[in-house]
Protein backbone atom coordinates (compact mmCIF):
# COMPACT_ATOMS: atom_id res chain seq x y z
CA UNK A 1 0.00 0.00 0.00
CA UNK A 2 1.51 3.60 -1.04
CA UNK A 3 0.68 6.08 1.58
CA UNK A 4 0.38 9.56 0.16
CA UNK A 5 0.73 12.21 2.55
CA UNK A 6 -0.05 16.23 1.86
CA UNK A 7 0.39 18.25 4.64
CA UNK A 8 -0.15 22.28 4.65
CA UNK A 9 2.35 23.92 7.42
CA UNK A 10 -0.26 25.80 8.89
CA UNK A 11 -2.37 22.88 9.82
CA UNK A 12 0.59 20.65 11.33
CA UNK A 13 -0.18 21.10 15.05
CA UNK A 14 -3.95 20.09 14.13
CA UNK A 15 -2.52 16.79 12.54
CA UNK A 16 0.14 16.43 14.68
CA UNK A 17 -2.37 16.42 17.83
CA UNK A 18 -5.17 14.27 15.94
CA UNK A 19 -2.33 11.73 15.27
CA UNK A 20 -0.86 11.53 18.78
CA UNK A 21 -4.17 10.71 20.03
CA UNK A 22 -4.13 7.76 18.49
CA UNK A 23 -1.18 6.57 19.43
CA UNK A 24 -0.76 4.47 22.37
CA UNK A 25 1.95 1.76 22.58
CA UNK A 26 5.23 2.42 21.14
CA UNK A 27 7.73 5.76 21.24
CA UNK A 28 7.28 8.84 19.04
CA UNK A 29 10.19 7.69 16.15
CA UNK A 30 7.31 6.98 13.86
CA UNK A 31 5.79 10.51 14.13
CA UNK A 32 7.12 12.79 11.18
CA UNK A 33 8.70 16.32 10.96
CA UNK A 34 7.12 19.15 9.23
CA UNK A 35 6.71 18.84 6.05
CA UNK A 36 9.77 18.79 2.94
CA UNK A 37 9.42 21.10 0.30
CA UNK A 38 7.35 19.84 -2.84
CA UNK A 39 9.78 19.68 -5.56
CA UNK A 40 12.64 17.24 -4.21
CA UNK A 41 10.79 14.08 -4.78
CA UNK A 42 9.38 14.50 -8.18
CA UNK A 43 11.11 11.98 -9.90
CA UNK A 44 9.79 9.98 -12.17
CA UNK A 45 10.30 10.43 -15.80
CA UNK A 46 7.53 7.97 -16.53
CA UNK A 47 4.40 9.55 -17.92
CA UNK A 48 1.38 9.47 -16.40
CA UNK A 49 -1.34 7.66 -18.23
CA UNK A 50 -4.64 8.87 -17.31
CA UNK A 51 -7.36 5.95 -17.36
CA UNK A 52 -11.03 6.80 -17.95
CA UNK A 53 -11.61 4.51 -15.45
CA UNK A 54 -9.46 6.21 -12.99
CA UNK A 55 -10.37 9.52 -13.71
CA UNK A 56 -13.45 9.34 -10.86
CA UNK A 57 -10.66 8.02 -8.40
CA UNK A 58 -8.00 10.35 -9.15
CA UNK A 59 -10.68 13.31 -8.65
CA UNK A 60 -12.07 11.44 -5.25
CA UNK A 61 -8.66 12.46 -4.14
CA UNK A 62 -8.23 15.91 -5.04
CA UNK A 63 -11.71 16.17 -3.35
CA UNK A 64 -10.43 14.53 -0.65
CA UNK A 65 -7.52 16.67 -0.18
CA UNK A 66 -9.45 19.94 0.08
CA UNK A 67 -11.54 18.51 3.47
CA UNK A 68 -9.45 19.87 6.11
CA UNK A 69 -10.84 16.69 8.51
CA UNK A 70 -8.96 14.07 6.29
CA UNK A 71 -5.33 13.63 7.29
CA UNK A 72 -4.28 10.71 5.12
CA UNK A 73 -5.15 9.25 2.41
CA UNK A 74 -4.41 5.65 1.30
CA UNK A 75 -4.20 4.02 -2.37
CA UNK A 76 -4.34 0.31 -2.72
CA UNK A 77 -4.16 -2.04 -5.56
CA UNK A 78 -1.71 -4.68 -6.78
CA UNK A 79 1.73 -4.23 -7.66
CA UNK A 80 1.94 -2.56 -10.93
CA UNK A 81 -1.41 -0.92 -11.58
CA UNK A 82 0.24 2.89 -11.16
CA UNK A 83 -0.62 3.45 -7.29
CA UNK A 84 3.51 5.58 -7.08
CA UNK A 85 2.43 7.47 -10.37
CA UNK A 86 -1.05 8.25 -9.64
CA UNK A 87 0.40 9.63 -6.15
CA UNK A 88 2.80 12.09 -8.37
CA UNK A 89 0.65 13.23 -10.32
CA UNK A 90 -2.08 14.05 -7.40
CA UNK A 91 1.46 16.11 -5.97
CA UNK A 92 2.04 17.89 -8.61
CA UNK A 93 -1.64 18.90 -9.33
CA UNK A 94 -2.01 19.70 -6.11
CA UNK A 95 0.85 22.01 -6.30
CA UNK A 96 -0.25 23.34 -9.60
CA UNK A 97 -4.15 23.87 -7.46
CA UNK A 98 -2.06 25.86 -4.92
CA UNK A 99 -3.64 23.65 -2.44
CA UNK A 100 -0.76 23.12 -0.46
CA UNK A 101 2.30 25.34 0.85
CA UNK A 102 4.83 22.05 0.34
CA UNK A 103 4.05 18.44 -0.72
CA UNK A 104 5.75 15.92 -0.05
CA UNK A 105 6.68 12.22 -0.95
CA UNK A 106 8.80 8.77 0.69
CA UNK A 107 8.61 5.62 0.26
CA UNK A 108 8.18 3.08 3.52
CA UNK A 109 8.58 -0.47 3.09
CA UNK A 110 7.68 -3.38 5.01
CA UNK A 111 10.79 -3.14 7.45
CA UNK A 112 10.90 0.23 8.03
CA UNK A 113 14.19 2.20 8.58
CA UNK A 114 12.68 4.89 10.87
CA UNK A 115 16.26 6.59 11.10
CA UNK A 116 16.61 6.48 7.32
CA UNK A 117 13.21 8.04 6.65
CA UNK A 118 13.46 11.01 9.42
CA UNK A 119 16.91 11.49 7.70
CA UNK A 120 15.44 11.62 4.92
CA UNK A 121 12.85 13.78 5.42
CA UNK A 122 14.94 16.49 7.68
CA UNK A 123 17.38 16.54 4.54
CA UNK A 124 14.47 17.77 2.14
CA UNK A 125 13.68 20.53 4.75
CA UNK A 126 17.09 21.49 5.07
CA UNK A 127 16.99 20.36 8.96
CA UNK A 128 19.54 19.32 11.49
CA UNK A 129 18.50 16.59 13.59
CA UNK A 130 20.36 16.93 16.93
CA UNK A 131 20.23 13.53 18.09
CA UNK A 132 22.03 11.11 16.26
CA UNK A 133 20.33 8.36 17.55
CA UNK A 134 16.42 6.53 17.14
CA UNK A 135 16.18 7.18 21.29
CA UNK A 136 17.60 10.71 21.13
CA UNK A 137 15.15 11.81 18.18
CA UNK A 138 12.25 10.31 19.88
CA UNK A 139 13.04 12.21 23.13
CA UNK A 140 13.26 15.35 20.91
CA UNK A 141 9.84 14.34 19.76
CA UNK A 142 8.00 13.86 23.29
CA UNK A 143 9.23 17.29 24.55
CA UNK A 144 8.55 19.29 21.54
CA UNK A 145 5.18 17.61 21.99
CA UNK A 146 4.87 18.22 25.42
CA UNK A 147 6.15 22.09 25.33
CA UNK A 148 3.59 22.89 22.78
CA UNK A 149 0.69 21.66 24.85
CA UNK A 150 1.46 23.50 28.09
CA UNK A 151 2.20 26.59 25.62
CA UNK A 152 3.16 29.44 27.91
CA UNK A 153 3.14 27.77 31.33
CA UNK A 154 7.14 27.09 31.42
CA UNK A 155 8.43 30.42 31.72
CA UNK A 156 11.84 29.62 33.54
CA UNK A 157 14.78 27.56 33.56
CA UNK A 158 13.91 25.74 36.66
CA UNK A 159 10.50 25.37 35.70
CA UNK A 160 12.02 23.90 32.41
CA UNK A 161 13.81 20.86 34.00
CA UNK A 162 11.17 20.02 36.21
CA UNK A 163 8.80 19.59 32.97
CA UNK A 164 11.34 17.65 31.45
CA UNK A 165 11.52 15.13 33.90
CA UNK A 166 7.28 15.15 34.01
CA UNK A 167 7.87 14.61 30.29
CA UNK A 168 10.30 11.71 30.67
CA UNK A 169 7.88 9.74 33.20
CA UNK A 170 5.44 9.89 30.34
CA UNK A 171 8.24 7.62 28.70
CA UNK A 172 7.56 9.04 25.08
CA UNK A 173 3.63 7.99 25.09
CA UNK A 174 2.01 10.67 22.99
CA UNK A 175 -1.12 9.88 25.24
CA UNK A 176 0.16 10.38 28.66
CA UNK A 177 2.43 13.55 26.97
CA UNK A 178 -1.01 14.92 26.21
CA UNK A 179 -2.99 13.79 29.07
CA UNK A 180 -0.36 15.16 31.68
CA UNK A 181 0.32 18.41 29.61
CA UNK A 182 -3.35 19.15 29.23
CA UNK A 183 -3.95 19.17 33.13
CA UNK A 184 -0.45 20.93 33.87
CA UNK A 185 -0.48 23.80 30.91
CA UNK A 186 -3.10 25.42 33.89
CA UNK A 187 -0.04 25.53 36.41
CA UNK A 188 2.75 28.26 36.57
CA UNK A 189 4.53 27.38 39.91
CA UNK A 190 7.27 24.92 40.48
CA UNK A 191 5.66 23.01 43.48
CA UNK A 192 2.76 22.30 41.47
CA UNK A 193 5.08 20.82 38.73
CA UNK A 194 7.14 18.89 41.27
CA UNK A 195 4.37 17.91 43.29
CA UNK A 196 2.90 16.30 39.76
CA UNK A 197 6.56 13.87 39.00
CA UNK A 198 6.33 13.00 42.38
CA UNK A 199 3.04 11.70 42.20
CA UNK A 200 3.95 9.75 38.61
CA UNK A 201 7.06 8.56 40.22
CA UNK A 202 4.86 7.03 42.75
CA UNK A 203 1.73 5.62 41.25
CA UNK A 204 0.05 2.92 42.38
CA UNK A 205 -2.49 2.27 39.78
CA UNK A 206 -1.36 -0.63 37.73
CA UNK A 207 -3.07 -3.60 37.86
CA UNK A 208 -4.86 -2.88 34.66
CA UNK A 209 -4.29 -6.40 32.48
CA UNK A 210 -2.14 -5.52 29.53
CA UNK A 211 -1.39 -2.32 30.08
CA UNK A 212 1.94 -0.61 31.72
CA UNK A 213 2.02 1.61 34.80
CA UNK A 214 3.41 3.74 32.78
CA UNK A 215 0.20 5.08 30.78
CA UNK A 216 -1.85 4.58 33.64
CA UNK A 217 -0.04 6.92 35.99
CA UNK A 218 -0.05 10.18 33.95
CA UNK A 219 -3.74 9.33 33.18
CA UNK A 220 -4.46 8.98 37.52
CA UNK A 221 -2.67 12.10 37.99
CA UNK A 222 -4.92 14.03 35.01
CA UNK A 223 -7.40 13.00 37.35
CA UNK A 224 -6.60 13.96 40.62
CA UNK A 225 -5.18 17.41 39.07
CA UNK A 226 -9.43 17.76 37.88
CA UNK A 227 -10.34 20.94 40.04
CA UNK A 228 -14.12 20.10 40.35
CA UNK A 229 -16.32 17.20 41.87
CA UNK A 230 -18.33 17.61 38.92
CA UNK A 231 -15.96 17.67 36.40
CA UNK A 232 -14.04 14.21 38.30
CA UNK A 233 -17.66 12.55 37.86
CA UNK A 234 -18.39 13.97 34.13
CA UNK A 235 -15.15 11.86 33.32
CA UNK A 236 -16.02 8.49 35.50
CA UNK A 237 -19.07 8.83 33.90
CA UNK A 238 -18.69 8.32 30.43
CA UNK A 239 -16.76 5.13 31.51
CA UNK A 240 -20.16 3.57 31.62
CA UNK A 241 -20.70 3.23 28.07
CA UNK A 242 -19.15 0.64 25.73
CA UNK A 243 -15.78 1.32 24.42
CA UNK A 244 -15.33 3.54 21.27
CA UNK A 245 -19.12 4.58 21.77
CA UNK A 246 -20.23 8.10 20.93
CA UNK A 247 -21.28 9.60 24.02
CA UNK A 248 -24.42 11.79 23.42
CA UNK A 249 -24.37 14.91 25.57
CA UNK A 250 -27.87 14.57 26.14
CA UNK A 251 -27.00 11.14 27.89
CA UNK A 252 -24.87 12.63 30.20
CA UNK A 253 -26.90 15.60 31.07
CA UNK A 254 -29.49 12.62 31.89
CA UNK A 255 -27.15 10.72 34.06
CA UNK A 256 -26.17 13.32 35.74
CA UNK A 257 -29.07 14.88 36.74
CA UNK A 258 -30.29 11.09 37.66
CA UNK A 259 -27.00 10.37 39.67
CA UNK A 260 -27.26 13.93 41.26
CA UNK A 261 -23.91 15.03 40.48
CA UNK A 262 -25.23 18.01 38.64
CA UNK A 263 -26.36 20.03 41.67
CA UNK A 264 -28.18 23.46 42.07
CA UNK A 265 -29.40 23.56 38.67
CA UNK A 266 -33.58 23.91 38.61
CA UNK A 267 -33.68 23.71 34.75
CA UNK A 268 -32.30 20.82 32.09
CA UNK A 269 -31.43 23.88 30.03
CA UNK A 270 -28.56 24.55 32.58
CA UNK A 271 -28.07 21.32 33.57
CA UNK A 272 -26.98 21.00 29.92
CA UNK A 273 -25.04 24.18 29.69
CA UNK A 274 -23.01 22.87 32.73
CA UNK A 275 -22.09 19.81 30.76
CA UNK A 276 -20.98 21.14 28.22
CA UNK A 277 -18.81 22.80 30.61
CA UNK A 278 -17.47 20.49 31.72
CA UNK A 279 -16.92 18.55 28.41
CA UNK A 280 -14.82 21.21 27.41
CA UNK A 281 -12.60 21.07 30.48
CA UNK A 282 -12.07 17.08 29.80
CA UNK A 283 -11.17 18.01 25.93
CA UNK A 284 -8.36 20.52 26.99
CA UNK A 285 -7.13 18.22 29.30
CA UNK A 286 -6.94 15.16 26.86
CA UNK A 287 -9.40 13.38 29.03
CA UNK A 288 -11.95 13.08 25.89
CA UNK A 289 -11.67 13.54 22.41
CA UNK A 290 -14.56 15.54 19.94
CA UNK A 291 -16.88 13.11 18.75
CA UNK A 292 -18.98 13.15 15.05
CA UNK A 293 -20.72 15.92 15.89
CA UNK A 294 -20.54 18.73 18.67
CA UNK A 295 -23.18 16.75 20.88
CA UNK A 296 -20.98 13.88 21.17
CA UNK A 297 -17.78 13.10 22.93
CA UNK A 298 -15.20 10.20 22.52
CA UNK A 299 -13.25 8.52 25.40
CA UNK A 300 -10.22 6.69 24.47
CA UNK A 301 -10.19 2.85 25.21
CA UNK A 302 -7.03 3.39 27.32
CA UNK A 303 -8.00 6.61 29.25
CA UNK A 304 -11.89 5.05 29.79
CA UNK A 305 -9.85 1.30 31.01
CA UNK A 306 -8.10 3.73 33.44
CA UNK A 307 -10.90 5.62 34.28
CA UNK A 308 -12.66 2.44 35.06
CA UNK A 309 -9.95 1.30 37.60
CA UNK A 310 -10.53 4.54 39.19
CA UNK A 311 -13.91 4.41 39.48
CA UNK A 312 -13.59 0.56 40.70
CA UNK A 313 -12.29 1.55 43.88
CA UNK A 314 -14.45 1.19 47.39
CA UNK A 315 -15.45 5.21 48.06
CA UNK A 316 -16.96 5.24 44.08
CA UNK A 317 -18.24 1.55 43.71
CA UNK A 318 -18.30 0.94 40.05
CA UNK A 319 -18.37 -2.06 38.30
CA UNK A 320 -18.01 -1.88 34.66
CA UNK A 321 -17.84 -5.37 32.87
CA UNK A 322 -16.35 -5.38 28.72
CA UNK A 323 -18.53 -7.11 26.20
CA UNK A 324 -18.10 -10.80 26.12
CA UNK A 325 -18.60 -11.25 30.08
CA UNK A 326 -21.21 -13.80 31.71
CA UNK A 327 -23.01 -12.21 34.74
CA UNK A 328 -20.64 -11.24 37.31
CA UNK A 329 -20.21 -13.41 40.55
CA UNK A 330 -22.25 -12.42 43.58
CA UNK A 331 -19.23 -11.18 45.62
CA UNK A 332 -17.89 -9.01 42.58
CA UNK A 333 -21.02 -7.00 42.71
CA UNK A 334 -22.99 -7.10 46.22
CA UNK A 335 -21.18 -3.86 47.45
CA UNK A 336 -21.12 -2.11 44.25
CA UNK A 337 -22.91 1.30 43.91
CA UNK A 338 -22.79 1.49 39.98
CA UNK A 339 -23.31 -1.24 37.65
CA UNK A 340 -22.97 -1.03 33.85
CA UNK A 341 -22.80 -4.11 32.50
CA UNK A 342 -22.97 -4.80 28.35
CA UNK A 343 -22.63 -8.48 26.99
CA UNK A 344 -23.62 -10.53 24.64
CA UNK A 345 -23.21 -13.45 26.38
CA UNK A 346 -26.05 -13.57 28.97
CA UNK A 347 -28.84 -16.06 28.39
CA UNK A 348 -30.61 -15.01 31.58
CA UNK A 349 -30.71 -12.73 34.58
CA UNK A 350 -30.63 -13.73 38.51
CA UNK A 351 -34.53 -13.92 39.86
CA UNK A 352 -33.13 -11.69 42.49
CA UNK A 353 -30.24 -8.59 42.25
CA UNK A 354 -29.27 -8.42 45.58
CA UNK A 355 -26.88 -4.88 45.91
CA UNK A 356 -28.36 -3.17 48.79
CA UNK A 357 -26.27 0.10 48.34
CA UNK A 358 -26.68 -0.04 43.92
CA UNK A 359 -27.88 3.59 42.55
CA UNK A 360 -27.20 3.32 38.85
CA UNK A 361 -28.23 0.41 36.91
CA UNK A 362 -26.63 -0.05 33.27
CA UNK A 363 -27.80 -3.05 31.76
CA UNK A 364 -27.75 -4.37 27.68
CA UNK A 365 -27.55 -7.96 26.77
CA UNK A 366 -28.13 -7.32 23.10
CA UNK A 367 -30.99 -9.80 23.35
CA UNK A 368 -34.17 -8.82 22.86
CA UNK A 369 -36.11 -11.82 24.23
CA UNK A 370 -34.32 -11.89 27.40
CA UNK A 371 -36.82 -11.54 29.81
CA UNK A 372 -35.92 -9.66 33.10
CA UNK A 373 -37.73 -11.82 36.02
CA UNK A 374 -40.43 -10.23 37.89
CA UNK A 375 -38.68 -10.07 41.20
CA UNK A 376 -35.17 -8.98 40.20
CA UNK A 377 -35.46 -5.40 41.51
CA UNK A 378 -36.31 -6.42 44.85
CA UNK A 379 -33.03 -6.43 46.20
CA UNK A 380 -32.01 -2.69 44.88
CA UNK A 381 -34.40 -0.22 47.13
CA UNK A 382 -32.00 2.89 46.62
CA UNK A 383 -32.06 2.58 42.86
CA UNK A 384 -31.68 5.89 41.42
CA UNK A 385 -30.94 5.36 37.40
CA UNK A 386 -32.02 2.16 35.51
CA UNK A 387 -31.27 1.60 31.96
CA UNK A 388 -31.99 -0.93 30.12
CA UNK A 389 -31.84 -1.53 26.27
CA UNK A 390 -32.42 -5.03 24.55
CA UNK A 391 -34.26 -6.95 26.40
CA UNK A 392 -38.10 -7.62 27.56
CA UNK A 393 -39.54 -6.02 30.76
CA UNK A 394 -42.77 -6.88 32.22
CA UNK A 395 -43.60 -4.90 35.17
CA UNK A 396 -40.94 -2.57 37.20
CA UNK A 397 -41.37 -3.05 41.14
CA UNK A 398 -41.96 0.01 43.64
CA UNK A 399 -38.67 2.15 43.05
CA UNK A 400 -39.69 5.33 45.30
CA UNK A 401 -36.04 6.75 44.54
CA UNK A 402 -36.01 6.27 41.21
CA UNK A 403 -35.27 9.22 39.41
CA UNK A 404 -33.97 7.81 35.57
CA UNK A 405 -36.11 5.22 33.56
CA UNK A 406 -34.35 4.64 30.10
CA UNK A 407 -35.52 1.46 28.40
CA UNK A 408 -34.26 1.80 24.97
CA UNK A 409 -35.40 -0.73 22.26
CA UNK A 410 -37.07 -2.85 24.63
CA UNK A 411 -40.03 -4.60 24.39
CA UNK A 412 -43.18 -4.67 26.98
CA UNK A 413 -46.74 -5.60 27.24
CA UNK A 414 -48.48 -2.70 29.53
CA UNK A 415 -46.31 0.73 30.13
CA UNK A 416 -49.25 1.51 33.03
CA UNK A 417 -46.85 -1.20 34.89
CA UNK A 418 -43.83 -0.14 34.64
CA UNK A 419 -44.32 3.45 35.07
CA UNK A 420 -47.84 3.04 38.17
CA UNK A 421 -45.07 3.23 41.79
CA UNK A 422 -42.75 5.95 40.68
CA UNK A 423 -43.21 8.72 42.87
CA UNK A 424 -39.72 10.54 42.02
CA UNK A 425 -39.43 9.71 38.54
CA UNK A 426 -37.66 13.00 36.14
CA UNK A 427 -36.65 11.46 33.46
CA UNK A 428 -38.50 8.94 30.96
CA UNK A 429 -36.82 7.40 27.60
CA UNK A 430 -38.93 4.39 25.78
CA UNK A 431 -36.31 5.30 22.86
CA UNK A 432 -37.02 2.62 20.20
CA UNK A 433 -38.78 0.40 21.91
CA UNK A 434 -42.25 -1.26 21.41
CA UNK A 435 -45.44 -1.72 23.50
CA UNK A 436 -47.02 -5.39 22.63
CA UNK A 437 -50.92 -4.54 21.44
CA UNK A 438 -50.98 -0.82 22.31
CA UNK A 439 -50.95 1.76 20.10
CA UNK A 440 -51.94 4.59 22.70
CA UNK A 441 -49.77 6.13 24.75
CA UNK A 442 -50.74 5.58 28.54
CA UNK A 443 -52.59 7.84 29.97
CA UNK A 444 -51.26 6.60 33.51
CA UNK A 445 -47.72 8.86 32.56
CA UNK A 446 -49.69 12.09 33.47
CA UNK A 447 -49.66 10.69 37.58
CA UNK A 448 -45.68 11.42 36.64
CA UNK A 449 -46.28 14.48 38.44
CA UNK A 450 -41.95 15.25 38.73
CA UNK A 451 -40.91 14.37 34.94
CA UNK A 452 -38.97 16.57 33.42
CA UNK A 453 -38.14 14.89 30.22
CA UNK A 454 -40.37 12.12 27.82
CA UNK A 455 -38.33 10.88 25.32
CA UNK A 456 -40.58 8.62 22.51
CA UNK A 457 -38.13 9.25 19.44
CA UNK A 458 -38.48 6.18 17.19
CA UNK A 459 -41.81 4.59 19.20
CA UNK A 460 -43.32 3.11 15.67
CA UNK A 461 -46.13 1.78 16.92
CA UNK A 462 -47.20 4.23 18.80
CA UNK A 463 -50.11 5.75 16.97
CA UNK A 464 -52.24 8.06 19.77
CA UNK A 465 -50.98 10.61 21.74
CA UNK A 466 -54.21 11.49 24.29
CA UNK A 467 -55.12 14.86 24.75
CA UNK A 468 -54.46 16.27 28.12
CA UNK A 469 -52.02 14.06 28.95
CA UNK A 470 -49.15 16.76 28.69
CA UNK A 471 -50.44 19.54 30.27
CA UNK A 472 -51.20 17.48 33.50
CA UNK A 473 -47.50 16.92 33.09
CA UNK A 474 -46.66 20.93 34.98
CA UNK A 475 -42.96 20.26 35.18
CA UNK A 476 -42.55 18.82 31.99
CA UNK A 477 -39.61 20.48 30.02
CA UNK A 478 -38.19 18.58 27.25
CA UNK A 479 -40.77 16.61 24.84
CA UNK A 480 -39.26 14.39 21.82
CA UNK A 481 -40.79 12.96 19.33
CA UNK A 482 -39.78 11.41 15.81
CA UNK A 483 -40.44 13.54 13.08
CA UNK A 484 -42.66 10.73 11.46
CA UNK A 485 -45.50 10.56 14.37
CA UNK A 486 -48.34 12.43 13.23
CA UNK A 487 -51.05 10.74 15.93
CA UNK A 488 -51.74 13.72 17.87
CA UNK A 489 -55.47 13.42 19.42
CA UNK A 490 -55.95 17.15 19.63
CA UNK A 491 -59.52 18.32 19.75
CA UNK A 492 -60.91 21.56 18.07
CA UNK A 493 -62.19 22.84 21.66
CA UNK A 494 -58.17 22.47 23.02
CA UNK A 495 -55.95 25.49 22.44
CA UNK A 496 -52.68 24.31 21.76
CA UNK A 497 -51.07 25.93 24.43
CA UNK A 498 -53.64 23.97 26.95
CA UNK A 499 -52.38 21.07 26.14
CA UNK A 500 -48.65 21.76 26.29
CA UNK A 501 -49.32 24.59 28.75
CA UNK A 502 -45.57 23.89 30.81
CA UNK A 503 -43.81 23.60 27.75
CA UNK A 504 -44.99 26.66 25.98
CA UNK A 505 -44.42 29.34 28.70
CA UNK A 506 -40.86 28.67 28.68
CA UNK A 507 -40.91 27.57 24.44
CA UNK A 508 -38.30 30.08 22.64
CA UNK A 509 -38.57 27.61 19.59
CA UNK A 510 -41.77 26.23 18.37
CA UNK A 511 -42.28 24.21 15.12
CA UNK A 512 -45.33 22.69 14.18
CA UNK A 513 -45.45 19.69 11.27
CA UNK A 514 -48.62 17.79 9.61
CA UNK A 515 -50.44 18.28 13.06
CA UNK A 516 -54.02 16.83 12.30
CA UNK A 517 -56.94 18.44 13.81
CA UNK A 518 -55.52 21.50 14.95
CA UNK A 519 -57.50 24.07 14.52
CA UNK A 520 -55.36 26.96 15.42
CA UNK A 521 -52.43 28.01 17.42
CA UNK A 522 -53.41 30.79 19.55
CA UNK A 523 -56.99 31.14 21.50
CA UNK A 524 -58.45 34.17 22.40
CA UNK A 525 -58.13 32.28 26.21
CA UNK A 526 -54.56 32.46 25.33
CA UNK A 527 -54.33 36.04 27.21
CA UNK A 528 -50.62 36.02 27.75
CA UNK A 529 -49.98 34.76 24.95
CA UNK A 530 -46.50 33.17 24.08
CA UNK A 531 -44.12 35.54 26.00
CA UNK A 532 -40.88 33.69 25.26
CA UNK A 533 -41.39 32.17 21.68
CA UNK A 534 -38.81 33.68 19.35
CA UNK A 535 -39.11 31.06 16.55
CA UNK A 536 -42.62 30.15 14.92
CA UNK A 537 -42.56 27.62 12.26
CA UNK A 538 -45.80 25.98 10.99
CA UNK A 539 -46.50 23.52 8.12
CA UNK A 540 -48.67 21.01 6.53
CA UNK A 541 -51.39 21.50 9.09
CA UNK A 542 -54.29 21.46 6.76
CA UNK A 543 -57.12 21.67 9.09
CA UNK A 544 -56.50 25.26 9.78
CA UNK A 545 -58.50 27.91 8.51
CA UNK A 546 -57.12 30.38 9.97
CA UNK A 547 -53.62 30.59 12.71
CA UNK A 548 -54.74 32.53 15.28
CA UNK A 549 -57.86 33.99 17.53
CA UNK A 550 -58.02 37.65 18.36
CA UNK A 551 -55.47 38.58 21.48
CA UNK A 552 -56.23 40.09 24.76
CA UNK A 553 -55.02 43.66 24.59
CA UNK A 554 -53.64 44.55 28.01
CA UNK A 555 -54.45 48.68 28.56
CA UNK A 556 -51.15 49.95 26.62
CA UNK A 557 -52.64 48.63 23.70
CA UNK A 558 -56.22 49.28 23.69
CA UNK A 559 -57.94 51.33 20.74
CA UNK A 560 -53.84 51.73 19.18
CA UNK A 561 -53.52 47.81 17.67
CA UNK A 562 -55.94 47.18 14.75
CA UNK A 563 -53.26 45.51 12.14
CA UNK A 564 -52.28 41.84 11.64
CA UNK A 565 -48.76 42.57 12.44
CA UNK A 566 -49.76 44.65 15.72
CA UNK A 567 -51.99 41.68 16.78
CA UNK A 568 -48.79 39.55 16.21
CA UNK A 569 -46.78 41.67 18.61
CA UNK A 570 -48.94 41.53 21.21
CA UNK A 571 -49.46 37.81 21.06
CA UNK A 572 -45.42 37.25 20.76
CA UNK A 573 -43.61 40.12 22.09
CA UNK A 574 -40.19 38.63 21.46
CA UNK A 575 -41.31 36.96 18.10
CA UNK A 576 -37.98 37.32 15.28
CA UNK A 577 -38.69 34.66 12.99
CA UNK A 578 -42.11 33.59 11.43
CA UNK A 579 -42.80 31.02 9.27
CA UNK A 580 -45.69 29.32 6.83
CA UNK A 581 -45.49 26.83 4.61
CA UNK A 582 -48.16 24.64 2.79
CA UNK A 583 -50.95 25.44 4.90
CA UNK A 584 -53.56 24.37 2.07
CA UNK A 585 -56.94 26.03 3.84
CA UNK A 586 -55.57 27.99 5.72
CA UNK A 587 -57.03 31.74 4.65
CA UNK A 588 -56.28 34.17 6.87
CA UNK A 589 -53.86 34.70 9.95
CA UNK A 590 -56.78 36.16 12.29
CA UNK A 591 -59.98 34.66 13.03
CA UNK A 592 -61.92 38.60 12.60
CA UNK A 593 -58.94 39.55 10.26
Amino acid sequence: MEVFSAVVEKIVEKVTDHFFTRIVNGVLDTVAHHAPPYDIWFKSTTIYESFESRRLVFEEIMEALRDDKIYIIGIHGTGGVGKTKMAEEIGKQAKENKLFDKVAMTSVSQNPDVRKIQGELADCLRLKLDSETEIGRAEHEAWDLFNKKVKNSIDSSEMESVAKEVCRECAGMPLAILVVGGVLMNYKNKETWEDALEQLRNSRLSNIEGMEAMVCSPIELSYKFLESADVKACFLLCCLFQEDAQISIDDLVRYGVGMRFLRNLDTMEKARNRVHMLVDTLKTSSLLLEGKDKNLVKMHDVIRDVAISIASKEEYGFLVTTSGKEWPEKDEYERCKVLSLWSNNIYELPNELECPELHTLVLDCNKPSLKVPNGFFNGIKKLNVLHLSNMHISSLPKLVNLRMLCLNNCRFVDMALLIKELPKLEILSLVDSRIKEMEELAPEIRQLTHLRVLDLRKCYNLVIFPSHVISNLSRLEELCISDEFNGWEVEASVPLKDEFNILMERAEELYLDNLRGLKKVLHAKDEEGFSELKHLSIDNCNDMNHLFSKPKLSSQYQGRCSGPFCKLKVAFPVLEEFRILNLKNTRKIWDNQ
